[in-house]
């Protein structure tokens, strides 16, 4: 367990290092989600495999210490996907102690870009697959199925793919390039991309199999979790920022001879936006602690701060008034970031329905 003295110095690095990185000029001119030199950076700050074992080339953190960099992440609207291309990957594979060591110290090093192809359907959190199935032809396999809601697909070299096979779950190694893979690419609002990938009798030979068996569920589910509850911390960090320029704006803002900071109804709807900013915070702070709620308790984190993002941002946007929507704003830019967020890993909506009633082992939303 990180204790808070580290937490302390991880907050600190990471905010000397997004310092000398201004992002809203990438995003604005449309640059590649994932940056090589800012990926090689991180990865020697020791961040892309900081929740892989020593033994993997990580640094044995857990998904909680990985909150304090994407909070980090989301203040800055830092574009490169590592939760979708670091976290997850290390923390599916670190829950599987031997199963692609070799991927792992690559992810750790910044050598390989991974991304784990697990959902088989749109708001479907269950991390047992179906649809993808692996069959045995002679002496190869063959893979069929369909995965969706691929992240940051336009910038992953490998894939980490779960399947059935012999009737239980497998995860597999696949290489886009194989024939038979089919990838459909979807640009979303804040620039970057997520995909859907099918499979049609694909190739693998028994190598491709990194692991099998219930493990191979239990270390999705985790993977799951630790990448919802890091992206909470990210979407809390989007609010905060967000609700931070607009009151700086509010303060330099004049109309009819005062700043608009002194209008009554704007001032009213800064404290609700406040208001929202603190349950978010209470909601992460609840779902990092050591002994919590679990998975309810990452679902309240996850639902509280994707509204806390999306409402703060809008807000953001209409107490700019006009200039909130021009390019030259960076409200526009965090609300974009907010609508992906809060969109990927499960719908607030649906997070609320898991927080209350808890989440079944194959949830689906209605």
């Amino acid at each position: 367990m990180v204790d808070d003295s580290e937490l302390r110095l991880l907050g600190d690095s990471a905010e000397a290092f997004l310092a000398a990185r201004a992002s809203s000029g990438r995003l604005r001119a449309g640059g590649p989600a994932l940056d090589p030199d800012i990926w090689a950076a991180m990865a020697e700050q020791g961040w892309l495999g900081m929740c892989l074992p020593e033994a993997q080339g990580g640094l044995g953190m857990d998904a909680s210490a990985a909150c304090v960099l994407t909070e980090a992440f989301g203040a800055a609207l830092l574009p490169d996907p590592f939760i979708a291309m670091a976290l997850m990957p290390s923390l599916l594979l670190a829950a599987l102690p031997g199963a692609g060591d070799e991927i792992a110290a690559g992810i750790a090093a910044g050598e390989r870009l991974v991304t784990v192809a697990w959902q088989e359907a749109a708001e479907n959190l269950a991390p047992l697959p179906r649809d993808a199935v692996v069959e045995r032809n002679g002496d190869h396999l063959v893979l069929r199925g369909r995965k969706v809601c691929v992240p940051a697909i336009a910038s992953a070299g490998e894939w980490l793919v779960t399947a059935v096979l012999d009737g239980a779950s497998a995860l597999l190694r696949v290489d886009p390039a194989l024939r038979g893979v089919e990838v459909e690419q979807v640009l979303l609002v804040d620039g970057t991309r997520m995909g859907a990938v099918s499979f049609a009798q694909v190739r693998l030979d028994e190598t491709a199999v990194l692991a099998r068996g219930d493990e191979v569920e239990r270390a999705t589910a985790r993977m799951i979790a630790g990448g919802q509850l890091a992206l909470a911390a990210q979407l809390y960090g989007i609010a905060k920022a967000s609700l931070h320029i607009s009151l700086r704006y509010m303060e330099t803002r004049v109309q009819f001879g005062s700043a608009i900071a002194r209008f009554q109804s704007l001032r009213h709807r800064a404290v609700d936006l406040k208001i929202g900013l603190e349950l978010a915070r209470a909601a992460l702070r609840d779902a990092r602690r050591p002994h919590g709620a679990g998975d309810q308790a990452i679902s309240a984190a996850k639902a509280s701060a994707s509204e806390a993002a999306v409402a703060t941002s809008r807000a953001g946007i209409q107490l700019h008034g006009a200039m909130g929507f021009s390019d030259e704003a960076d409200i526009g830019l965090y609300h974009k970031a907010a609508l992906t967020g809060a969109a990927w890993l499960g719908s607030a909506r649906l997070h609320r329905t898991t927080s209350t009633q808890g989440r079944g082992r194959d949830r689906e939303s209605a």
